[in-house]
């Protein structure tokens, strides 16, 4: 599919959502701005679709099991798993969107600062959508203690680091090592500084809309 039917095909499906009723269901329980839109329908993956702007910037951030993304293809295919009936929301799986918009935030915000290039801030998306692959396969018992280590993982891959560091980054994101086993690796490969150290939050970013996929057994 080329650029321009994949465009116009997303066009056409935001279209659609225009037209339906479901389309403008929201819930007072959000923990996310008054004025931000928010909605849920049943799909077959878990995920999001969200309108974000970091700025004057105003992106659609898409997540399909975990894996965040703002470019074309995925959209669409997230898009296409929101065509299901309106239903509630689940005020957990809305806090764990949030997070993870603002993870991927921090992130774009902390390539662009670095300057970083395109196969780094790739490679640095890859390294995040695997973290939070971990916590969604971690089994209940280790849930807790890996998102301990997951949020130190997440401070190396989304901040500035040396040559050395990235080439480390480089090696891991391609590594085949346990899930636990990784992320250990992933944060002790910054500065203990960094490590453990809170991020700096992303501070123009701005959820506008946030509908919610969700999955029901």
């Amino acid at each position: 599919m080329s650029v321009t039917d994949a465009t116009e095909s997303l066009r056409m499906i935001l279209d659609g959502w225009l037209r339906r009723e479901s389309a403008a269901a929201t819930n007072n329980s959000s923990p996310l701005d008054d004025d931000t839109l928010v909605a849920a329908v049943e799909s077959s993956k878990a995920g999001f679709l969200a309108a974000v702007a970091i700025g004057e910037d105003v992106q659609l951030v898409v997540a399909v099991d975990g894996d965040t993304s703002t470019n074309l293809e995925s959209q669409i295919a997230a898009c296409r798993l929101a065509s299901g009936d309106a239903v509630e929301l689940n005020p957990p799986k809305l806090v764990e969107a949030e997070v993870q918009i603002r993870d991927w935030a921090r992130t774009e915000s902390a390539s662009a600062m670095a300057g970083i290039s395109n196969s780094k801030a790739l490679r640095r998306r890859r390294l995040a959508n695997r973290i939070d692959k971990t916590i969604e396969s971690a089994p209940p018992h280790l849930r807790a203690s890996r998102l301990v280590i997951a949020a130190r993982a997440r401070n190396v891959v989304a901040s500035q680091q040396s040559a050395a560091i990235e080439a480390e980054l480089a090696s891991l994101a391609n590594s085949d090592l346990a899930d636990d086993e990784w992320l250990q690796a992933i944060a002790q490969t910054g500065p203990t500084d960094c490590a453990n150290s809170p991020r700096a939050p992303c501070r123009d970013l701005k959820i506008r809309a946030l509908l919610l996929l969700q999955v029901f057994e």
